[in-house]
């Protein structure tokens, strides 16, 4: 697939420049895609430091700068914070310094880092992240500041891999905005946050770059990984199927011509068995939950707690119904809803969840000519999990946050912006959001 600018549509044929990987033996794709690399990874190296560094030092400033006009401390933080893993030092100024990385489920992840499943709710957070916390922590003393060091790195390698992901099908151009759009999404303070974000970006990019070389048992290896990251990991097998049948992929040339959509082009072969890796990750952490807690589904049991369930899609019709009350809450200054602190803050939100949605939506829609049938498959099942698990009250908790991992959606987007112009003020008006984003996080108004 091939775009002739950066708003065009691709057609879901090979162009020439494809068939070069596509269509040549493992030996020769492995050459080609060998040629040069260094020049490449040092190129792409600086794009996304160079984008991670521009947004955290936006986020840094403006949390640093909250943390020390409000403090540290307060009833919000007391309430969801009890044991104050979020501010451990005895010092309110480097409390503050740390205040743009913990925040909201921060606090829970440290927690399981601290003491494993021993809490209710705590199982809805997969082992692996807070499993490097803990081991980090140990070697340097602090669990909050490993957290913080192995979100940032791993978001660092994230980005990484979606550039030469994109570079593969797009060229370097699109990849570069591409990296630099994630990084200043306006939920991308938990790129560095301790939140699992970066470390899941790193692994399902990593998975879905190897299966797209053709390295199925590295895939294979990277989606285990992020299974045992969070539950979405589950989801990573999509693309990896998809890539296995359809393709585009550098390993082998395609068994059959482009011929019907649905026809794959490639035979399943041995090497198929090695996706059967992918879910089992979240499977393995079902198992666990099944001998420590007594029940291998606390995962989703926990998720009750946030008041989410289990409803197909739904999540569509409440966004919709939750804004258009939001609306009233907004200039009205009640609530629908008992217990609603601020009414008028909470329909802004449920209006600004809906804004997400539908972008997301118009997103995917927009994906479907323009990227591999992998990564638009990929956004749909990955879109279609949230909105099928509403929560009470605001359907589209954490939305945003869901969506900005979603890389092929940002890869969309990097093909629709035309001309430096069109990026700056894309990127511009995103770090303004990014800003706001973060000083409600580090004020304990708004979770991601």
């Amino acid at each position: 697939m091939a775009a002739s600018s950066p708003g065009a549509r691709i057609t879901l044929t090979p162009a020439p420049a494809l068939k070069l990987i596509d269509d040549v033996p493992a030996p020769a794709a492995e050459l080609r895609l060998r040629t040069g690399l260094s020049a490449v990874r040092r190129a792409a190296l600086r794009d996304v430091i160079g984008s991670f560094v521009v947004s955290r030092i936006v986020i840094w400033s403006i949390g640093i700068a909250v943390a020390l006009v409000l403090g540290v401390d307060g009833a919000q933080a007391t309430r969801l914070d009890p044991l104050i893993h979020t501010a451990p030092f005895g010092s309110d100024f480097l409390n503050a310094l740390f205040a743009p990385g913990a925040r909201f489920d921060s606090a829970w992840l440290l927690d399981v880092a601290h003491s494993g499943y021993s809490t209710e709710g705590t199982a809805a957070f997969f082992p692996l992240y807070p499993g490097l916390v803990a081991g980090l922590g140990d070697v340097i003393g602090s669990d909050l500041i490993a957290g913080i060091a192995i979100s940032s790195v791993t978001c660092i390698g994230g980005l990484y891999f979606v550039h030469r992901l994109t570079a593969l099908d797009f060229g370097e151009d699109v990849a570069r905005r591409t990296v630099w759009i994630m990084a200043c999404f306006p939920m991308a303070f938990t790129f560095s946050a301790i939140y699992t974000e970066g470390l899941f970006l790193l692994l399902s990019a990593a998975s879905i770059y190897a299966a797209r070389l053709g390295r199925w048992n590295h895939a294979a290896a990277a989606a285990f990984l992020a299974g045992m990251t969070r539950v979405t990991g589950l989801l990573v097998v999509v693309p990896l199927v998809l890539l296995y049948l359809y393709g585009p992929r550098a390993d082998r040339a395609a068994d059959q011509g482009p011929g019907s959509a649905m026809r794959p082009r490639y035979r399943v072969r041995r090497d198929a068995a090695l996706l059967a890796a992918a879910p089992l990750g979240a499977l393995t952490f079902g198992v666990y939950l099944g001998f420590a807690t007594g029940n291998p589904l606390a995962t989703f049991a926990a998720e009750e707690q946030w008041d989410r369930a289990l409803a197909p899609l739904a999540g569509l019709a409440q966004g919709f119904i939750a804004a258009g009350q939001g609306l009233i809450d907004l200039f009205a200054g009640t609530s629908f809803q008992e217990n609603v602190v601020d009414p008028r803050a909470m329909g802004a939100m449920n209006l600004a969840l809906l804004a997400f949605m539908v972008f997301a939506i118009w997103l995917t829609v927009k994906a479907i000519r323009r990227v591999p049938p992998a990564y638009t498959g990929y956004a749909v099942v990955s879109l279609a999990l949230p909105l099928s698990t509403p929560a009470l009250g605001q359907p589209l908790m954490s939305f945003p946050r869901f969506i900005m991992v979603l890389f092929p959606l940002w890869i969309t987007l990097a093909l629709l912006i035309n001309g430096r112009g069109a990026l700056r003020r894309t990127i511009g008006g995103s770090l303004v959001l990014l800003a706001a984003a973060t000083g409600l996080f580090v004020a304990w108004i708004a979770a991601p």
